[in-house]
């Protein structure tokens, strides 16, 4: 069997810290300045301030009112732009999808349960997903457009490289469906396919019972049982993709 090993390059490890200093501004409760980012991430200012500036240039993330601060001049403090864009949630179960639509800042702004029934086939399926999602659109006087991103559950095993699921037991006809291509088809803008209990993990470990913690399990119990489990801050994926 060989062995893969990973070697750090320039450009992963500033994509590497971009994406942990949104994490931080993220999940900072009344904003973070540049001086705590530099401390929490063991990098110099001048580094920090290469990142922040990227991502304030881009839109994602907003300087905010000063704080008060004792003595000094006080800091600016860092935060996620809720106004860069949107993003969709989709939950695809066996009899209901569950839709909602957030701001940047992970503010959910309308959200709508739909009966279903995954036993019909894909492309039908879809083309439901996509009207009810445009509706819930236009109630916020939104468009496609205005999306930056949608996540999708499914309750079934996926293949996360290639957009699709592979043997599902409780999604008759689905086996390899191109589920992400053909939505990305649909909307015009990124889509994100993974296990429905793998995505419930991720969300209790960024947002519910689980924030902050390095390892948590989570159980789903729907038609079928679930679980996703979040080992060392990351998603641990299955062999079989579940």
């Amino acid at each position: 069997m060989s062995t893969f090993y990973w070697l750090p390059t320039e450009q992963n490890v500033k994509g590497f810290n971009k994406h942990a200093a949104l994490d931080l501004i993220r999940f900072a409760a009344g904003g973070v300045s540049r001086s705590d980012l530099a401390e929490k991430m063991g990098l110099t200012r001048a580094a920090v301030s290469l990142i922040v500036n990227d991502l304030v240039e881009s839109g994602v993330v907003q300087e905010a009112e000063i704080r008060s601060a004792p003595s000094g001049r006080p800091p600016v403090t860092l935060e996620i732009n809720p106004q860069r864009g949107f993003v969709g949630g989709v939950d695809i179960g066996a009899t209901h999808i569950s839709i909602a639509i957030a701001d940047f800042n992970a503010k959910i702004l309308r959200e709508a349960e739909i009966a279903f029934d995954i036993k019909n086939p894909p492309a039908a399926c879809l083309e439901t997903i996509n009207k009810s999602l445009l509706e819930l659109l236009g109630s916020q006087k939104l468009s496609l457009s205005d999306l930056a991103a949608v996540g999708v559950g499914v309750p079934g095993p996926v293949i996360t490289e290639a957009g699709m699921v592979v043997a599902p037991p409780i999604m008759p006809g689905w086996d390899h469906f191109p589920i992400r291509a053909a939505l990305e088809n649909m909307w015009g803008c990124p889509v994100t396919l993974n296990n429905d209990a793998e995505l419930g993990a991720l969300g209790e470990w960024a947002y519910g019972a689980g924030r902050g913690e390095r390892n948590i399990a989570y159980i789903k119990v729907g038609t079928g049982i679930g679980a996703g489990l979040i080992l060392n801050q990351q998603i641990y994926g299955g062999t079989t993709g579940a």
